[in-house]
């Protein structure tokens, strides 16, 4: 999910070193899409279920190995997926019992989709590894924890009041994502806590956050400095 200015052009947002096939889904769903009128269209083609349901497929094709018909593949794939209730991340925004994950920019969202769905993939790979994938007892496959990446643009998930020194959440944030008892995680990067104005913008949106009634927690990667989220999903591959 993308809030704020999600006008970013595809060429930019295919740096994401590690999401070729991934990418080429969201790209097949963009193609036609204007973000000009809304930007939270862009949010809502990321991970609406039609999207979702590529990424699957997407998943079941590179780890079946051609051991039986792609259409056999993936109907044993989603039976699979569907235990593993993968339609969270679709429908996950407006539960607020599931966590939202608040980074910066529209990469690095992406890339916290992609350690999402990198779970589901595992979980696929172990079943068409095994002896028998028609056999796989899925009661061998924990239903994984998810969080619902929101992309920020700009300073955070806070936007300056008009005519104003105050400061108030993202609108389409306010809107969008339920937060009353909600796990907001605000992400930043490695060397954040050097960076006063990054900093301060995330002390800002955890108050603010908290007066809405959300568990704002903060996360960066155990990488070196200047490194972020995605250098970190790069680093787990």
């Amino acid at each position: 999910y993308a809030v704020g200015d999600a006008r970013e052009p595809m060429n930019r947002i295919r740096t994401v070193r590690t999401t070729p096939k991934y990418l080429s889904a969201m790209s097949e769903a963009l193609k036609s899409a204007s973000l000009d009128a809304n930007p939270l269209y862009f949010a809502n083609v990321l991970l609406n279920p039609d999207v979702l349901k590529v990424w699957g497929k997407i998943m079941v094709q590179r780890v079946s190995g051609g051991k039986m018909p792609q259409e056999q593949a993936e109907q044993l794939g989603f039976k699979l997926l569907e235990h593993l209730k993968f339609d969270r991340l679709s429908t996950g925004l407006k539960d607020p019992s599931i966590p939202v994950f608040a980074i910066e920019g529209e990469k690095k969202a992406l890339s916290v989709l992609e350690s999402q769905l990198r779970q589901f993939e595992r979980a696929l790979g172990r079943m068409f590894d095994s002896p028998n994938p028609e056999q796989y007892d899925f009661a061998n496959e924990k239903v994984p924890p998810v969080v619902i990446p929101i992309g920020t643009i700009g300073v955070w998930n806070t936007v300056k009041v008009p005519g104003t020194d105050k400061h108030a959440l993202n609108p389409a944030i306010l809107r969008s994502v339920p937060l009353k008892g909600r796990t907001f995680i605000i992400g930043q990067d490695s060397d954040g806590k050097n960076n006063p104005g990054v900093t301060a913008a995330a002390a800002m949106a955890a108050t603010l956050l908290e007066k809405e009634g959300a568990r704002p927690q903060y996360w960066k990667p155990p990488l070196g400095p200047g490194k972020g989220f995605d250098d970190w999903v790069e680093a787990e591959a």
